[in-house]
């Protein structure tokens, strides 16, 4: 299944993906994290991106499809999650072709919905375990023991340099001038599910997976 996520940053997607992989064996291709790995390689394309990276803004369409297209081509797992990509109705429309000229086609996309109010509480708040990514909030998911990441192990923990409110504020403007257009895209083609990310983090995942376990039933036949 070909899955992907829409929605705010600090709407929850990144932990909803987490337990997909852990618990469902998606491969989880979140295209933010891609470039921050391309950046921190100081690779040709990180090297180009970490300027605009670093200012809040986002990277032109032309170098995503570059980068999706450079990781998909090396995946050879049967669920794949994107999580931040495709971002605009353009990207929309070429991820659509370069999944047809493999055989491949978007299942379901879920669309995360959150009041700004709440986004900004959610933003400010969340870190990660620098070895394996997990990601954690201050008052909402904390490591069960401080200082130690549930999963790794690892200790030592990193906030992004664009969690701030005025960055954030910057990234939902520019968020909801395209995302409409995606909604309406997704909508058209009848695979878009909206998901109130405004519950209990378990609430989430419960109406989560009410949609997607009849298809992952179906592709396990």
């Amino acid at each position: 299944m070909i899955l992907v996520f829409l929605g705010p940053p600090g709407c929850g997607k990144g932990t909803q993906a987490q337990y997909l992989c852990e618990k469902e064996d998606f491969f989880h291709l979140s295209t933010g994290q891609a470039l921050r790995t391309e950046i921190e390689a100081q690779s040709p394309l990180g090297i180009r991106i970490q300027d605009t990276m670093a200012s809040g803004n986002y990277v032109d369409d032309e170098t995503i499809l570059e980068l999706v297209e450079k990781n998909i081509a090396q995946l050879k797992v049967k669920n794949v999650l994107f999580d931040g990509f495709p971002r605009t109705l353009d990207q929309a429309r070429s991820f659509e072709k370069l999944l047809d000229r493999q055989g491949k086609k978007v299942g379901i996309v879920a669309y995360f919905s959150l009041s700004d109010e709440v986004l900004v509480e959610r933003i400010v708040g969340r870190f990660n375990c620098v070895r394996c990514g997990r990601v954690y909030h201050d008052k909402n998911n904390r490591p069960l023991v401080d200082n130690v990441c549930d999963i790794c192990g690892g200790t030592q923990f990193a906030r992004r340099d664009d969690d701030t409110a005025e960055s954030l504020k910057q990234r939902l403007e520019k968020y909801y001038e395209s995302t409409r257009l995606l909604v309406d895209y997704y909508k058209e083609k009848k695979v878009l599910v909206e998901i109130d990310a405004g519950q209990t983090l378990d609430n989430v995942t419960k109406q989560l997976m009410k949609t997607l376990e009849p298809r992952l039933s179906d592709d396990k036949e």
